[in-house]
C-alpha cells in the first residue's frame, strides 16, 4: 500500500465512513514523526497500528512512500512532504507549493483503512487528512492554516506550458 505518491490512484475512491483524528491521536502522530529521521530530499514516513506497533516503509522516494501492512490494523499514517528535487526551478516551486497540502495517493490509508494520514510539510506545518459529512477536510495541528477544502484531483499538478 502506498501512502503517498500513488500516481494513477482512482481520486474518487472514498472511505465508507467518516475517518477522524481527535486530540490524543493527533498527539500520537506528532510523536511518531518526531520519531524518525528526516531526509532531506526524500519523504520518510510511519504507519501506526491499532496495537501500536510502528510499521516502517517499504522504500521512499522525493514523492512517496510504500508500505507492505495489513490495512485492517492501521490505526494511522504519518509521513514528511520534502522539498522537490526537480531541477526546473518553476516546476519545483509549484511542486513545493502543492506539498503543503496533501499529495497524490494521500486519500488512500483514510478510504482503504478508514485511517487517518497525517502529515509534515516542507514549511514545517503539520496536518491530517480525514473525511467527514461525505468531504476530504485538511485539518491543521500545528503551523499556518490553510483551507480545509480538498480533493484528491487537487493533488495533481497543472503545469501551464510558456
Amino acid at each position: 500500500m502506498t501512502a503517498s505518491g500513488a500516481r494513477g490512484a482512482a481520486p474518487d475512491i472514498t472511505p465508507t465512513s467518516d475517518v477522524l483524528g481527535n486530540p490524543d491521536m493527533d498527539s500520537e502522530a506528532e510523536k511518531a514523526i518526531s520519531s524518525i529521521e528526516a531526509h532531506p530530499s526524500k519523504e520518510t514516513a510511519v504507519a501506526v497500528l491499532k496495537d501500536g506497533t510502528h510499521v516502517a516503509p517499504d522504500s521512499c522516494t522525493n514523492d512517496g512512500c510504500t508500505f507492505t501492512v495489513d490495512m485492517a490494523q492501521v490505526k494511522f499514517v504519518v509521513h514528511r512532504h520534502v522539498n522537490s528535487d526537480s531541477s526546473n526551478n518553476r516546476l519545483a516551486r509549484i511542486t513545493n507549493e502543492m506539498r503543503e497540502m496533501p499529495g497524490p495517493g494521500d486519500h488512500l490509508f483514510p478510504s482503504r483503512a478508514s485511517a487517518p494520514n497525517y502529515f509534515e510539510t516542507p514549511s514545517g506545518a503539520f496536518r491530517v487528512l480525514e473525511y467527514t459529512d461525505e468531504a476530504w477536510r485538511v485539518r491543521t495541528i500545528s503551523g499556518d492554516a490553510i483551507p480545509t477544502n480538498w480533493h484528491p484531483r487537487d493533488a495533481r499538478a497543472r503545469v501551464r506550458r510558456r
